[in-house]
């Protein structure tokens, strides 16, 4: 008897046909998890941004945030940005393009006799709504 029985045939090709098709799911999987970390490290690329911004001022000229201002939109304290990182711009609607929602709040730590502020930044990434969040404390500058 030579070559193959159709029987074996049909199991060899079920057999790879099933390993195909693992694959193509891992290949899914894989392709939907690094545009996730893309956007996930978008997110704290523009929170450390901010939060740079923000620790470069002077202490001197930092004002507190209106209360709640990491859960609302609050004018100068909340800003759209599109998809590559340019800022859009501070809004009360969203505007077209927009692909995360960065807001920031300052406040004087109560028990600080020198005028410590904490900072905080959070980043929504608008499609998918994950979040970034940045805290800090500024310490006001010895005279």
């Amino acid at each position: 008897m030579r070559g193959f029985s159709l029987l074996e045939v049909l199991v060899a090709t079920t057999i790879v046909a099933v390993g195909v098709s693992a694959l193509a799911q891992l290949a899914g999987i894989a392709t939907h998890t690094q545009r996730r970390a893309t956007q996930s490290t978008l997110g704290a690329v523009l929170a450390q941004e901010k939060m740079e911004e923000l620790l470069a001022e002077d202490a001197g000229t930092l004002a507190p945030s209106p209360a709640g201002a990491l859960d609302h939109d609050v004018g100068g304290f909340a800003d759209f940005i599109d998809a590559v990182g340019r800022s859009m711009g501070g809004s009360s609607t969203v505007p077209p393009g927009s692909a995360y929602l960065r807001r920031w709040s300052i406040e004087s730590l109560p028990s600080s006799r020198n005028g410590t502020w904490v900072l905080q930044v959070l980043v929504t990434d608008l499609r998918n709504r994950a979040v970034t969040r940045f805290t800090a404390a500024k310490p006001a500058k010895a005279s």
